[in-house]
């Protein structure tokens, strides 16, 4: 009997192993006078909020890859007022990938456009594949994850990958306020 009862624990607890570890949602409050984010944060993965100025920034970083960090940025875009990047013509989306490189020089980097379960997202690619960058628009704000290995030092493989398109998917907005939400670029100069 207690071979049995042994055997059935030992069962119980491989298949609890086996089963994944589900993500921790996450809601931040008061990040803007205009929305509160719910976003989830993948197992494997911790939160940490840092003020640099006036800005919140959320970095997500590796429990078991300490080296990988995550972070987002959300921002409301005029121009894109009530779309979603399922919307964009292929001049917009072009135009919103060079924009999106910025100061960043890649100049092997392209896009493809993937089809996650709650959007359509951009997934900017460079040639040694050094970071994740996921960019979608979603009712007029402008969604980026980026990810890397500290000072770009690792590749990132398919599983980095798909931890960054689970925190872009999980995204949620609730707009708190009826004003006008400002432009990124009416914001006054700090």
């Amino acid at each position: 009997m207690k071979k049995l009862i042994c055997l059935a624990l030992v069962a119980l607890m491989m298949a609890l192993a086996a089963m994944p570890v589900m993500a921790e949602p996450v809601t931040l409050k008061e990040t803007s006078p205009f929305f509160d984010l719910t976003f989830d944060v993948p197992a494997g993965l911790t939160m940490k909020e840092e003020e640099r100025g006036e800005v919140s920034i959320v970095l997500l970083e590796g429990t078991d890859k300490p080296e990988l960090t995550y972070w987002f940025t959300v921002a409301f875009d005029d121009l894109y007022s009530g779309r979603d990047t399922k919307d964009l013509s292929p001049e917009e989306l072009d135009q919103l990938f060079a924009e999106s490189l910025g100061e960043i020089n890649f100049a092997d980097a392209s896009y493809t456009m993937v089809d996650l379960d709650n959007m359509k997202v951009m997934d900017i690619r460079s040639k040694e594949h050094r970071n994740v960058n996921l960019i979608a628009v979603q009712d007029g704000y402008f969604l980026q994850v980026y990810g890397m290995y500290d000072d770009y030092a690792q590749a990132m493989d398919e599983n980095d990958y798909k931890l960054g398109t689970a925190i872009l998917d999980s995204i949620e907005i609730q707009v708190i306020s009826d004003a006008p939400v400002p432009d990124a670029t009416e914001m006054p100069e700090q």
